[in-house]
């Protein structure tokens, strides 16, 4: 694995380019359930009112996330905002595992991601390979958590204004608070 620089680092990871737009979160935080989407609601709001404020919190100071998709994206742009803006550092992997990938060589690079990293996000990795990095990992794993095919997107116009973007911004914020402990 190769990693460059800091705070918006990159490595080699090799993989097949697929999509992956579904919730890969602990079961009680699936924000299509009602009593999550009230939950990540209501902390997206406050985010967005602290933020509006002029607050500088930075709730995931000396947290570490990985970044693991093909290539940069406006979904990675935006997972990286979020936690960056939260005071996470950020480091941009290149997926290597793949449907052809053996259970051993997925189970490793899961457990050298949980040693390396708080929090996974997956993009365009193949949801079966995710099931199981998120099975074998000690981490949560994101799967597509920016993406605006993820259940959660359907929230951002519930947050109010006309800033969509930086509704979906606050929204990814809450999931990763929501889910990284």
């Amino acid at each position: 694995m190769r990693i460059n620089g800091a705070g918006g680092s990159t490595a080699n990871l090799r993989s097949t380019p697929m999509p992956a737009i579904h919730c890969a979160m602990r079961p009680e935080l699936r924000p299509d359930s009602p009593a999550s989407s009230n939950a990540l609601l209501a902390r997206a709001s406050g985010l967005k009112l602290a933020a509006l404020a002029g607050s500088d919190a930075r709730p995931l100071m000396g947290k570490h996330l990985a970044l693991v998709c093909q290539q940069e994206a406006p979904d990675s742009e935006l997972f990286r905002q979020a936690g960056v803006g939260l005071g996470a550092r950020v480091t941009t992997l290149r997926p290597t595992l793949s449907d052809a990938s053996s259970h051993a060589e997925v189970v490793r690079t899961s457990r050298l991601l949980s040693r390396l990293y708080d929090a996974v996000e997956c993009q365009g990795i193949e949801p079966r390979v995710v099931r199981q990095i998120r099975t074998a990992a000690d981490i949560p794993i994101f799967e597509g958590v920016a993406s605006s095919g993820h259940p959660s997107a359907h929230l951002v116009a519930q947050l109010g204004g006309t800033d969509l973007r930086a509704n979906r911004l606050f929204i990814v914020q809450a999931i990763l608070l929501e889910g990284i402990r």
